[in-house]
């Protein structure tokens, strides 16, 4: 049994130091983790022993491998820095992802009706992106949900973790995958045997998430029955989902836009009981990536960090114009932020709707957080300073607001 303040020494002789417990599954123990030879913050996922969680372990480490292999680095899904054991425990050491999307999702709602179009955009199109390579691979999630579904600061992106229940298209015999409510009604009719599945599943799962994103609805607490409808059951061409989802889409606050009209549209092909009638995903990734920018909102660039400070009423318009005086501003504030971390760029834009805003990317996103906190707050010519994050993706395209 690994305790905290273990310490794992893989194959390599790298050595993980074991902090705190932060989650837990049916398969393992998820654990915060210093890598002692690097100081980096990890992830460590402590297997639980039997020859089950053997087979979950070397599934989601064979699978990663592979796809990297195939792919190269995918943003949109978690990345392995090591693969030990502990024991008779098997372990894998990834990368380290906060905050979860469940734990994003409370706090919005705390303080919001809805998720911002920017927010719901974001999820879906990484999420999208990460399952059309997986698919590419050949291989199936099996899992898709919001507890597998993590922010990575680093990187900017949602990425997909848990591949403990995933299997390969050529796979001929698959157990009962996917959680209750987003489990796919070709999984339901073989519940009780072996299934054999393809990546419509994980479409389905994507439809679910579309519905609770935009409604915070489930279709299951809406349906008469689970797995086929009455209507696909008897031949008939309208799946009684779609009167489902069209329900909930207008008693959402936002049906009247026209990204959530696309959005419904989505819900309703990916929520087909019929696996051959759901669009493949990457087919939704060209959707999605036709669709308009969208600006995170407030809360969104308090809630998502990255790798890039912006900075409000730190200047004003009349104190950027002088060129010698820009540079003087700019140079402060970079010896400032210097103190944090290493400091790649700053940008004080003088034109646009950016004017009076300061945006600083640092190396790391640890560094950006810990400006973040003790930045916030503090006076600049005679200003307080108020800190918010800036998505990486925006800041790369120089779209500034």
């Amino acid at each position: 049994m690994v305790e905290e303040g273990a310490i794992i020494t893989s194959k390599n002789d790298k050595k993980w130091k074991i902090l705190h417990k932060i989650g837990s599954g049916k398969c393992c123990n998820v654990f915060e983790g210093l890598g002692l030879h690097d100081h980096s913050q990890v992830a460590i996922k402590v297997y639980n022993e039997g020859n089950q969680f053997d087979c979950a372990h070397q599934r989601e480490y064979l699978l990663l491998k592979i796809v990297a292999e195939k792919c190269g680095a995918v943003p949109q899904l978690v990345s392995v820095r090591d693969d030990c054991s502990y024991g008779n425990q098997q372990v894998l050491v990834e990368e380290y992802l906060e905050p979860s999307l469940p734990g994003i999702l409370f706090t919005i709602k705390q303080q919001a009706d809805s998720l911002s179009l920017y927010l719901i955009h974001r999820i879906l199109t990484d999420i999208t992106s990460g399952l059309s390579t997986l698919h590419q691979c050949g291989f199936i999630h099996a899992d898709i949900k919001p507890d597998n579904i993590l922010w990575c600061p680093q990187t900017g992106c949602f990425k997909l973790i848990d591949f403990g229940l995933a299997f390969h298209k050529n796979d001929k015999e698959v157990g009962l995958v996917q959680c209750t409510s987003y489990r796919a009604p070709e999984v339901y009719r073989h519940h009780q045997s072996s299934i054999l599945a393809n990546t419509a599943i994980d479409v389905w799962s994507l439809g679910v998430l579309v519905l609770y994103l935009v409604t915070g609805e489930k279709l299951t607490n809406h349906q008469k029955q689970t797995g086929t409808c009455p209507n696909c059951q008897n031949g008939e061409e309208d799946c009684e989902n779609n009167e489902i989802v069209e329900k909930l889409f207008s008693g959402s606050a936002r049906n009247g836009e026209a990204y959530i009209r696309v959005l419904l549209d989505l819900a309703k092909r990916c929520l087909q009981c019929k696996p051959n009638t759901r669009p493949q995903t990457s087919e939704i990734s060209v959707l999605l990536a036709s669709q308009p920018h969208f600006n995170a909102s407030y809360m969104d660039s308090l809630l998502l960090s990255s790798k890039v400070l912006r900075l409000l009423n730190m200047v004003e318009e009349t104190e950027i114009q002088d060129s010698e005086e820009l540079e003087d501003i700019k140079e402060d504030i970079v010896n400032e932020c210097r103190k944090f971390g290493e400091v790649l760029n700053c940008l004080i834009p003088t034109t646009g709707q950016a004017v009076g805003k300061v945006y600083v990317c640092f190396s790391s996103h640890s560094d950006a957080k810990a400006a973040y906190s003790r930045l916030n707050g503090r006076t600049f010519n005679n200003r307080t300073v108020l800190t918010t994050y800036l998505p990486l993706a925006d800041y790369q395209q120089h779209h500034l607001y």
